[in-house]
């Protein structure tokens, strides 16, 4: 731990970390969605929840993307492929 952080109390700690974890899903929600070409104001990124923000990268992710087609394409649309 760097010496400015152990002059924190451990309130303060806490409110570091959780903010480090915040900025980490602001970025990497940036980066899908900027990764999937999908235009977005990132102001808009620090409203959202961290639960928001987790299931926009979730959804967004490219690598899940087949995933969750195919999860949710019903047999009928499989079949007229």
């Amino acid at each position: 731990m760097p010496t400015n952080e152990k002059n924190l109390t451990p309130t303060e700690q806490l409110i570091l970390k959780e903010l480090n974890t915040r900025a980490l899903l602001i970025i990497k929600a940036e980066k899908v969605l900027k990764t999937a070409k999908i235009p977005v104001d990132p102001n808009i990124l620090y409203d959202l929840s961290d639960d928001d923000l987790i299931g926009l990268c979730e959804t967004w992710d490219l690598d899940n993307q087949k995933e969750l087609r195919d999860k949710h394409m019903n047999s009928e649309t499989k079949k007229s492929k």
